[in-house]
Order: structure tokens, then C-alpha cells, then sequence
């Protein structure tokens, strides 16, 4: 994950310059947040221009890495899902005007499921997302001895990833429906465990943490 290339940064900030003309500041993950509050920083203004937008965060982790600035949304879904977010939004969505916070790929559920409910919506890509070249030795040398048993994985995209890097013998992938989907993922049609709860490191009792991803990076 990193900052947007310059030609995006462009449509980013013109997006930024008229922030007052939007209804709602839709985040999708974390490092929206963040890499948008740079943006602002980067155009000389701060987060005083938010002050009469409404702000939506997709889950907990990116309500909790808004309120590390102080700003607290009017709309978090009890499910961590871009459908439960579109559906907080769809009632009153007709005629508002929705500037969505996002990286430079993912689904594009919540642009379609507003622009249907009557949303004017307006996408900027304040990161990009791309996949490693390859993975951590020490990670590579523990899956190749059979030492983790479980693969967490929070999108299509990073499935593809591990599929990628370790081979169609992964079967033991842990992600959340609907945005994992075996067949969509060339995971050779096997069923991966399906969650909808949030994920969360776990610690065993001998202190070692079982590796796991922040399910609102992506």
C-alpha cells in the first residue's frame, strides 16, 4: 500500500478543493483515512473543511482510525460489509452527492448500489494497492513446512495473492463472504472458510502471534 501516483493525486485534490459541495465522506478502510488527511495537508487545508459533511466508515478499525483525528462518523453498519454500508446509505441517498474514499482497486458495490438508489457519486483513489513481488522469506519457509495452519485472507484480491505466491494447495484460507469467493478467486474452486465476524490477531499462550490481516487495510 502506498500513496497514489501523481495522475491520481490530480483528480484527488481537484475532488478535495470543492469537499464542501459533497453531502457524505464515505471511508472504506483505514488507510483511506489516513492517506486522506495527507492529502489535505498537501493542498494547504485541514480538517476544519469537514465540518458540515456527513462522514461513513465501513467498519470499527476505520472508525477508530478516524476518531484518532478527532472525527467521529454519522454512520458505521453493524456489518463490516461494502453491502450493509450502501444499504445505511441507499435511504435518503437520492440527490446527495457521495464522494467516496478508496483505494485503486476493490469492489465497486457501494459506487453502483448508491448511484442506483439516486446517489451522485464521485470516487477518489487517495492509495494504491498492488500485490508483492513475492513473499517474507521467514513466512515462505514457515508455510512450506506445514507451520501455519491457517490463511487469513480480506479480499479477492490478496486471495489471488497467496494462490500466486504458495500454490492452489492453500486450503486452509479464512476470509469473509462475499468478497472472498472461491471460484472468483482461482483458488480452484475449493470452498475457503467463509466469516462474516471481524478478523483479530490472535496470541497463543506462548506469547507468538498468529499472523493475521486488519480486515479494513485493504
Amino acid at each position: 500500500v502506498h500513496a497514489a501516483a501523481e495522475r491520481l493525486q490530480i483528480l484527488v485534490d481537484r475532488a478535495l478543493q470543492r469537499i464542501d459541495h459533497f453531502d457524505w465522506l464515505v471511508f472504506s478502510s483505514s488507510n483511506g483515512v489516513r492517506h486522506l488527511v495527507e492529502r489535505l495537508a498537501g493542498i494547504g487545508k485541514d480538517l476544519r473543511v469537514l465540518g458540515k459533511i456527513k462522514i461513513a466508515a465501513i467498519g470499527r478499525g476505520t472508525a477508530e482510525e478516524l476518531a484518532r483525528y478527532h472525527l467521529k462518523p454519522d454512520l458505521v453498519p453493524d456489518e463490516f460489509r461494502a453491502e450493509s454500508l450502501a444499504q445505511g446509505l441507499a435511504d435518503g441517498a437520492a440527490g446527495k452527492q457521495f464522494l467516496l474514499i478508496r483505494a485503486s482497486r476493490g469492489r465497486e458495490v457501494l459506487a453502483e448500489e448508491l448511484t442506483k438508489a439516486g446517489g451522485i457519486v464521485e470516487q477518489a483513489v487517495v492509495y494504491e494497492s498492488a500485490d508483492v513481488e513475492g513473499p517474507d522469506l521467514e513466512i515462505a519457509e514457515q508455510m512450506a513446512a506445514g507451520k501455519i495452519d491457517w490463511t487469513t485472507v480480506t479480499s479477492s484480491a490478496i486471495a489471488r495473492s497467496v494462490v500466486r505466491m504458495f500454490g492452489e494447495s492453500r486450503e486452509h484460507l479464512v476470509g469473509r463472504p462475499p468478497a472472498v469467493q472461491p471460484d472468483a478467486d482461482g483458488c480452484n474452486g475449493r470452498a475457503a472458510e467463509q466469516r462474516d465476524q471481524p478478523l483479530r490477531p490472535v496470541i497463543r499462550q506462548d506469547g507468538d502471534p498468529v499472523v493475521t490481516l486488519d480486515p479494513e487495510l485493504g
